[in-house]
């Protein structure tokens, strides 16, 4: 068999190769319990092929880590937490607004106020005396718990409405007369509305328990004559008589007028101070264009 330097050079870096891999492997397994017997069988095969019989240390029993050293300083104590102390009181419920609002649920006028109130931010206070309003500035209604549960769902209905249609009629730009005339439009609608919602309650709870509210004998005294005299008018001429949706019109529109009429000449006066609304509401508009007793007007 011929041999030459190049075939001496491959089988000597293979046989190489073959303790390099056969050291990694050693390496790998010798550091468990199995490894041990592994690796000695492995030495024993490899003492016969290459004459190194010196078999490698196996330690399966390392010596165990140091412990680490304690952190010097007095050992930490827990921290006791603060105590949570009495729990606190919650404000009892205010049985005027609870007597309020379960009436005012009970009639679609009712219902949509109060949910127009909640959704729109508007602060309701129930105080006992000085009257109720709306004030436009710091979007509050104030109900005067001084009558009935009724009357204060029909003046929570009232004052909702002034809060909805919040500073109209402007002041300026109109004349003297024309901006009382419409603040006081803005009354009679008001109390239309309260009316309304007392008479939905009038037809729905037992005959005698709702009293009327103030003025609504007027209202409905002119609702119904007005009404009387369309239909004798029809009657007279040979006319068809009027019609659900005729007769409300004709009806609302004579009530309207005749509370107007009831605020225009001071018959109805303000809760909070007793003044004529064509007082007050003059006053305002001379207010706002810096007319003081009369004297730069």
């Amino acid at each position: 068999m011929r041999t030459n330097r190049a075939d001496r050079g491959e089988g000597g870096a293979s046989y190489l190769a073959v303790i390099l891999l056969i050291g990694a492997v050693t390496a790998a397994i010798a550091t468990t319990g199995p490894g041990g017997t592994i690796t000695s069988g492995l030495w024993q095969s490899l003492c016969r092929v290459t004459g190194d019989c010196v078999p490698p240390r196996v330690d399966n029993h390392p010596e165990p880590l140091p412990a680490p050293p304690h952190a010097s300083g007095p050992p930490t104590r827990a921290v006791p937490r603060p105590s949570p102390g009495p729990p606190v009181p919650q404000p009892l419920p205010d049985p005027e607004r609870i007597a309020t609002e379960r009436i005012l649920r009970e009639t679609p006028y009712g219902r949509e106020a109060l949910e127009w109130v909640q959704r729109n931010g508007v602060t309701v206070v129930y105080r006992r005396g000085g009257g109720s309003y709306y004030n436009p500035v710091t979007h509050t209604i104030i109900v005067d718990t001084s009558r009935s549960p009724e009357a204060q769902a029909a003046t929570f209905i009232h004052e909702t409405h002034h809060a909805k249609t919040r500073y109209t009629p402007l002041v300026w730009g109109m004349g003297r007369a024309e901006y009382i005339s419409a603040a006081i439009d803005e009354e009679v609608e008001a109390t239309l509305q309260g009316i309304r919602a007392n008479q939905y309650l009038q037809r729905i709870r037992p005959t005698g328990e709702i009293y009327d509210m103030p003025y609504e004998s007027n209202h409905d005294s002119a609702y119904t004559q007005a009404v009387y005299r369309e239909e004798q008018a029809r009657l007279k001429n040979e006319q068809p008589p009027l019609t659900k949706e005729e007769e409300a019109r004709i009806g609302e529109e004579a009530a309207r007028r005749e509370l107007k009429r009831l605020y225009m000449d001071g018959t109805i006066t303000g809760s909070t101070d007793g003044k004529p609304y064509p007082d007050s509401y003059g006053e305002e508009w001379d207010f706002a264009h810096g007319c003081f007793v009369l004297i730069f007007c």
